[in-house]
């Protein structure tokens, strides 16, 4: 029977929309002036309901164009009132890896023989010592960049600058295992000196230099400066502050010096219009504004790849925000190459943020609609923070790709409110431990020195006013307090670059303790160890005063002593051969 009229367009258009659909622009639309408006207005009720101080964003959309730049409140609140603009320096964190991960993509294209395969002991050869021998030899760039190794973060090493990158790479052997290997994401970024000696090894250079080299100046980068070494001398930076009883208080630039340990995950600091240009770069595959290549494009592309999935717990920080806490989904749902992989309305992204004491980032690429957000900012982080630069990138992201952002002005307060409540709800309660114990040892009890083999030493000792003190690396120092229950005290940082880290508002609340152990648990026997929770997000380190070796460093030294005994053998073998050639023994 023939098709009638009707029913042949029905035809028409469900032949036609598959290719209608294919055929979508993918450039990014340009801001009406009303929309300019719309997001400014929506910039500074997100600064002012998620009290921050100073901010800076920008978007890139079409062909590398600059739909939105600018910068929001002061840049240093606390001293001379300057306003932010597209040219102050905020400091990144995490999303430091990105850069990294496309600097070794440009290395290894210029390395015939090298890839993120490759085992890094055949890069950096026996530099690479990690706990148990497979890991030791197959741990590769993925591995590393990907956060997939299974090996703690060791946090506290870092901020309290526990050891030089050099001892760490010496201990990393003694690294504790929360997860196995290539088995789960474990965010760990003390395994980046790995990254940054292998930069070295195929550049012929250090990692701050090459980033100049191969990234920085071909692409015009010249704010660029790095946390824990230039970046105070760069009138430009954005002060890092914190709330204190309400009162923003600047953190010292001394207390990052530990970032020095893990540089090539976390130290880039640079400016919102510096952001753009490589936003414009990640867009066009490789290139300048210019049009001039810097980096190949199946280079640059090998480093979006999906490696690990991330833990799917309802972690808000892991997995991002979904229904029905936020109207459209913001997910993160792997881990990349130095990126983090999600998606939103329906379009893959690549993403990064970054998060250190005063400062937050966070950066979202849409390659296949041409367009990306960039966010930073300073002030209390934790969940609302989180919540506050996420929530900006969304609505910039809605204005870009349809105009119509799904949170209005007058909820925006109220939003920022149920994502941070979602965030909370993931992370550990406090415990309370208010008050004093009912029984106290003599303080001479718990003075020793205790050790985790990888974290290092912490000491405790009598100070001058007869109060407990412990120390941890160059810039942990704490009093401690006795609490209600025994053998267990609050740490208070001294002044100094770490005093903010138990004062502030946002810390006054995780109270940092020290739980000290007897030996099976016996309350009549002396002290044995202490246990720091907040010394790391994925464990309790455990300090011993008789500490064991690891089993796996155990297994070390056995493989070296099979190795002996099999010398040992040999040689054997060899003596007696010569004794029978020499004398006829045995015949």
């Amino acid at each position: 029977m023939a098709a009638t009229p009707s029913s042949f367009y029905v035809m028409l258009a469900l032949t036609t929309l598959p290719f209608l659909l294919l055929t979508v622009p993918t450039e990014a639309r340009p801001l009406t002036p009303a929309e300019i408006g719309q997001l400014d207005r929506f910039i500074q009720e997100v600064t002012r309901c998620g009290r921050i101080p100073a901010l800076s964003v920008s978007l890139v959309g079409g062909d590398g164009e600059v739909v939105y730049e600018k910068g929001y409140g002061q840049q240093s609140p606390t001293g001379q009132r300057n306003p932010v603009t597209t040219d102050t320096v905020f400091c990144l964190g995490s999303s430091t890896q990105a850069f990294t991960s496309v600097l070794l993509a440009a290395l290894l294209s210029y390395n015939e023989n090298k890839t993120f395969d490759t085992p890094l002991h055949d890069i950096i050869g026996s530099r690479v010592h990690l706990p148990g021998r497979f890991r030791t030899e197959f741990v590769n760039l993925k591995d590393v960049l990907g956060m997939r190794t299974g090996i703690s973060n060791m946090d506290m090493l870092v901020a309290a600058y526990g050891m030089n990158r050099y001892r760490l790479m010496r201990d990393l052997r003694f690294a504790p295992e929360v997860a196995g290997f290539r088995e789960e994401n474990v965010f760990s970024e003390i395994l980046f000196p790995l990254a940054e000696d292998a930069a070295r090894a195929l550049g012929g250079d250090t990692w701050y230099k090459l980033l100049r080299q191969y990234i920085f100046n071909p692409l015009g980068m010249d704010s660029v400066s790095f946390i824990h070494v230039d970046a105070k001398d760069n009138n430009q930076l954005a002060t890092p502050v914190v709330s204190y009883n309400g009162k923003l208080i600047p953190i010292p630039m001394d207390s990052y010096k530990g970032q020095e340990i893990v540089a090539a995950a976390s130290s880039v600091c640079l400016s919102a219009r510096d952001m753009t240009k490589w936003i414009h770069f990640i867009l066009s595959g490789g290139k300048t504004m210019d049009g001039g290549q810097v980096v190949s494009e199946d280079a640059l592309k090998s480093t979006f790849k999906a490696l690990q999935p991330r833990s799917n717990g309802g972690d808000t920080r892991s997995n991002g925000f979904s229904q029905p806490t936020i109207q459209v989904s913001f997910t993160r749902e792997s881990n990349a190459l130095g990126w983090i992989k999600g998606n939103y309305r329906g379009y893959t992204f690549v993403s990064q943020d970054g998060s250190l004491p005063g400062y937050e980032s966070l950066t979202t690429i849409l390659p296949d609609r041409n367009i990306g957000v960039f966010t930073a900012f300073t002030g209390d982080g934790g969940a609302r923070a989180y919540a506050a630069k996420t929530l900006i990138n969304s609505f910039a992201l809605d204005l870009l790709l349809q105009g119509q952002p799904w949170v209005k002005l007058n909820e925006a307060c109220m939003v920022m409110d149920k994502m941070t409540d979602a965030t909370k709800a993931a992370e550990p309660k406090p415990v309370y431990v208010g008050g004093r114990g009912t029984e106290i040892r003599p303080l001479t009890d718990y003075e020793a020195t205790y050790r985790l083999y990888g974290f290092g030493d912490v000491m405790v000792k009598r100070n001058d006013s007869g109060l407990l003190r412990l120390e941890y690396g160059e810039l942990g120092h704490y009093i401690l307090h006795p609490a209600a229950r025994n053998d267990t005290f609050t740490m208070h940082a001294v002044p100094g670059p770490m005093w903010f880290t138990t004062h502030a508002d946002d810390y006054v609340r995780k109270p940092y303790l020290a739980i000290f152990g007897t030996r099976n648990d016996d309350p009549n026997a002396g002290i044995e160890t202490v246990t720091i929770p907040h010394f790391a997000r994925d464990m309790d380190p455990v300090f011993s005063r008789h500490p064991i070796v690891p089993r796996h460093y155990a297994d070390e030294y056995d493989q070296q002593c099979d190795a002996c005994a099999a010398l040992a053998a040999s040689v054997s073998v060899l003596v007696a051969s010569v004794l029978v050639t020499m004398f006829g023994f045995g015949r």
